[in-house]
């Protein structure tokens, strides 16, 4: 009898620490205004493009504790742009505003991910994304000759949405099945049939081969090819393509050179 009468105990001792465990959950940056209320109304965030050296330290130290330190997850609907190397594979977005200075955002360090590498080829200028994860840096800074708000995710997520903000079903593409990917130069060749795979299954997925692309240089300051075996409508192809080419699930599907 005694088990019967604590099992009902538990259970609501259980769930009113999962209430409180979601009411004390840090509420999500949605916009960079989010991150400007964090500031203190006496410091005028609102007049940042004037604000003296000194007093960008002072806030930039302030986001670091009321935000990075704080862990405030990151949930931000966006307009993509191409993906960019600087050095490694980076999402860069200009983040519209009425601030009168640049925000930037930047989100990189993909070189391990085979999923998030997929997702960023994915993508095309002007598509509504939303970007999830945690700020690795927060700063107001002089950035391109500019004094701007630099916004940094680390290994963030990336998901593609419809008009209405609804996330997209993705369905992969199975028709081209592959069977090895090297890339490399003369007797330097490196496996790479995991990363090339995932990438040929998103539909719409563009990428190079460059070495932010493929997570791996071999041959450093040498001209390289990416060579894909693989079967296509039943039939064993083979394909290769030189450093700094396209590859599209397109191209091998395409006959000839």
């Amino acid at each position: 009898m005694k088990g019967i009468v604590l099992l009902p105990i538990i259970l609501l001792l259980s769930t009113a620490l999962g209430e409180d465990k979601v009411l004390n959950s840090p509420e999500p940056i949605r916009s960079y205004e989010d991150i400007l209320d964090v500031l203190p109304e006496e410091m005028e965030p609102w007049n940042a493009r004037h604000w003296s050296s000194e007093k960008k330290v002072t806030a930039t130290a302030i986001l670091r504790e009321k935000v990075i330190d704080a862990r405030r997850p990151v949930s931000m609907q966006l307009r993509a742009e191409k993906p960019q190397a600087w050095p490694g594979l980076t999402l860069y977005i200009p983040i519209s505003n009425s601030e009168g200075y640049p925000i930037h955002l930047f989100m990189g360090l993909f070189a391990d991910d085979d999923e998030a590498v997929a997702k960023l080829a994915s993508l095309t200028p002007g598509d509504t994304i939303q970007v999830d994860g945690y700020f690795q840096a927060l700063s107001f800074r002089e950035l391109w000759g500019k004094s701007c708000l630099s916004l940094c995710i680390e290994e963030g997520r990336i998901t593609r949405l419809h008009r209405n903000g609804e996330p997209q079903k993705i369905k992969l593409q199975k028709d081209i099945k592959l069977i090895s990917a090297a890339y490399g130069s003369a007797d330097q060749f490196v496996d790479v049939t995991k990363r090339v795979a995932r990438l040929l299954q998103e539909p719409d997925a563009k990428f190079y081969v460059r070495p932010y692309w493929l997570g791996v240089d071999p041959a450093k300051q040498t001209k390289k090819a990416l060579v894909i075996t693989y079967r296509w409508k039943g039939k064993r192809e083979i394909r290769s393509v030189m450093e700094h080419g396209e590859v599209t699930a397109g191209l091998l599907r395409k006959k000839g050179p």
